[in-house]
């Protein structure tokens, strides 16, 4: 059975199933307590630690190399003298009781906002823009399963200007971020870090999105779009160019994909499309489109494209050339759409409350909340896996198997 204590000395009893209290007088049975009636644990001995951290027993926190602190929260002694120690700010860990020796688990993110995933290789580069730890940011690159994380942290690297990360994108031996202050290029063969301003004729450091094709990097900002001329990447002469000026200029850019040589753009002012072939572009328009409307996501999947936008969400079919009817178009007033993600199965919206599904072959929407798993219900990347997909949230990532066979949505 599970029971509950309250300060005001309330008691409640439940089976271990179904999670139905009810209140009770109090209790003979022989209960393990958890929390604060769990038996007094004394504090942690000193502990040796390796890899540049140092233990300190007179005020039970960590220092690493940056001389950084992080407390210990919690800790707990098995009959096996292990003791397990959870920390703020760096995961958990165990010693050995007998050897005095303190070994950190690797695993978890630095930053756990998560805005922004990209697959490279076998690993996943990870960033957001922190708002419940301000003084908690960085970017995680983490092939899990495979080896422990490696972190970046702005102010430990020459040349890597802002870890506010908005969006990133991977290109062979170049790993692009954008940030709140600036375009952030990583050169992994050189493990050097570049930033890029305004004064590098990009139009605005706050960056939205970006997106890779053959010859360019293309940049959404608050304040239109540029482009990099990739072959001058890693060089001391790097091209950053205007795109449709007289169009976009001060207009904010906030997702961008790719369709052969069209580019789709989601702007504060609707859908602009680019044709990178012919350099020139115009706003979309047409029957029973999103007009006007803000369109804050943007994703493209065979002879679709798929927006979210002000009054939810709406998808093109281009071979018909006219928008998707019937339960595909979602109405929403209220919905948030951060980011969309269509696939040949089905299109996924991340959204202020949680997880919006379209089951092409059942034709309509499932929702998913942290009821469902989800770490928090703010969803502000997504990225699909085959049978499984990835959801970036404020507080956290999460894998969910979305094409288990056992699954009924």
């Amino acid at each position: 059975r599970v029971y509950l204590a309250t300060s005001q000395q309330q008691w409640f009893e439940s089976d271990n199933t179904s999670a139905d209290f009810r209140p009770i007088s109090s209790s003979n049975a022989v209960i393990q307590w958890h929390g604060a009636l769990a038996p007094w644990e004394p504090d942690p001995p000193f502990l040796f630690m390796s890899d540049g951290y140092m233990y300190s027993e007179l005020d039970r926190t960590i220092s690493d190399f940056e001389l950084r602190k992080f407390p210990l929260t919690c800790w707990v002694r098995d009959r096996f003298k292990n003791l397990y120690i959870g920390t703020w700010g760096l995961g958990a860990g165990v010693a050995n009781l007998a050897t005095f020796r303190l070994e950190m688990y690797p695993y978890g993110l630095w930053n756990p906002a998560v805005d922004a995933i990209e697959p490279d290789r076998d690993a996943l580069w990870l960033g957001g823009v922190q708002k419940e730890e301000p003084g908690r940011a960085g970017v995680t690159e983490w092939a899990i399963d495979r080896h422990v994380p490696n972190y970046y942290e702005a102010y430990l690297h020459i040349g890597f200007s802002d870890d506010r990360v908005t969006c990133i994108a991977v290109d062979e031996s170049y790993v692009w971020f954008g940030t709140r202050n600036g375009l952030v290029l990583y050169l992994r063969d050189k493990d050097q870090w570049r930033s890029f301003h305004q004064v590098h004729h990009l139009l605005d450091e706050r960056i939205n999105d970006l997106l890779v094709d053959d010859r360019y990097l293309w940049v959404a900002t608050e304040a239109g779009v540029s482009r990099v001329v990739k072959k001058t990447a890693g060089t001391d002469s790097l091209r950053i160019q205007t795109i449709a000026y007289r169009d976009l200029g001060g207009l904010a850019i906030y997702d961008l994909d790719q369709q052969g040589s069209s580019i789709w753009m989601g702007t504060e002012y609707g859908i602009y499309l680019y044709d990178s072939a012919r350099d020139s572009g115009g706003f979309y328009q047409g029957l029973d489109d999103p007009g006007s409307q803000r369109i804050y996501a943007v994703s493209v999947c065979e002879d679709e494209v798929w927006f979210g936008g002000e009054d939810g969400i709406a998808g093109l079919d281009l071979a018909a050339d006219e928008w998707i009817k019937g339960a595909g178009r979602l109405y929403d007033l209220e919905l948030n759409v951060f980011r969309i993600r269509a696939t040949p199965s089905a299109v996924w919206a991340g959204t202020d409350q949680g997880v919006l599904k379209f089951d092409r072959e059942r034709q309509r929407w499932v929702h998913f909340t942290t009821e469902d798993g989800l770490p928090d219900n703010r969803v502000r990347a997504i990225y699909p896996d085959g049978d499984y997909i990835w959801f970036g949230t404020a507080v956290g990532l999460t894998r969910f198997y979305w094409n288990s066979p056992f699954r009924i949505d």
